[in-house]
Parts: C-alpha cells; structure tokens; sequence
C-alpha cells in the first residue's frame, strides 16, 4: 500500500510541470520548449563547460623535465608549470586568459635550453589557436642549435626586454635549480 501511494505521489509529481505547460498554453507535442523538455527528456546538461586553454609547444633533443614560468603583470606570484620526463616534442595547455594577462613567459629544460617571451610574445600565443604551434614553439636545443633551425634567437630581443627577461629569471632561479636535480 505504501509502495502504492509513494508511486502515484511520483507520477503526479512527473506530470504536474506538463500540466504546468498546458496550463500556460504551451503545446509539449510540437514545438519544443525547455519546460516541455525538462518533461520529455528530464534533466539533462544543456551547456558543456568548455575551458579556454592555449598550448604552448616546445621542442628539445632529448627527453628531460621542461618548466614553463608565466609572470603576470604587476609583479605578482609566478605560476610555474612542470612537465617530467618530457619526450622530444611537448605542449603545456594553459588557461588563456594566464598568457594574455602575462608580463613574460620563460621556458627551460635540464639541458641548458631556454625560451623567453616577452609581453608582445605572450599576447600573441593567447591570440592563436588553441592547438596551433605557431606563434610561440619552443626550441630547448640551445640558442646557436635554434637559430640554425629557424626559430627566433634570444639574441633578436631588445636590451630592456633582455634585462627585463633577467630580472624575471633571477626570482625563480633557485627553483629551477631544484627542478634540474
């Protein structure tokens, strides 16, 4: 008898929204509407989250930890990514809004492999797409190695990007001792 009761209280509880409908002149038989949907279908994830990332590509001569710093702007706390035991070729996928809020990125591996990007760099990557590798691969091969192969030197940075790009490198320095351990 309970099991009765408890079944008739949810049949009327699953029809009352289509009576609801009804009431409200909506015809749940033809065109669709949320309500008549909600009845039909019940409850269903109409909006699937979808995180705005960007990733940033690196390439290196062999496999080795590969760490990405993002600087933001205003001199606040780095945010540091790690990638252990990266192959050869690699991607960090960040959030966009990290890179195009960033003052600099900068990106070593264990081999003495590093890439610096400015600010007009670091916009410029949150402007792609999200799979795109260029603007902003990474070569980890060492800058003369890089150069041969095509990617911009470190050396084609102005003197206050480069003194900026110091300073920035000195503050997390003695992580990136650690990470190389």
């Amino acid at each position: 008898m309970k099991s009765l009761i408890a079944s008739l209280a949810l049949l009327g509880a699953m029809l009352l929204p289509q009576f609801t409908a009804a009431h409200d002149g909506k015809d749940c038989s033809g065109a669709k509407s949320v309500e008549c949907d909600l009845v039909q279908k019940g409850i269903a994830r109409k909006v699937i989250p979808n995180p705005d990332l960007v990733c940033v590509y690196f390439v290196q001569p062999k496999i080795s930890n590969v760490l990405l710093w993002v600087f933001p702007q205003g001199g606040g706390e780095p945010r540091p990514y790690v990638k252990r035991n990266a192959g050869k070729t690699g991607q960090f996928c960040i959030g966009r809004h990290f890179v195009r809020d960033a003052e600099a990125l900068f990106m070593c591996n264990v081999l003495d492999g590093q890439a610096i990007y400015p600010r007009a760099d670091a916009v410029a990557i949150a402007l792609k797409d999200k799979l795109a590798r260029m603007p902003g691969e990474a070569c980890l091969h060492g800058e003369g190695k890089c150069a041969d192969m095509g990617y911009k030197p470190m050396s084609a940075l102005s003197v206050a990007e480069k003194s900026r790009m110091d300073e920035l490198r000195a503050r997390v320095e003695p992580q990136i001792r650690l990470a190389k351990k």
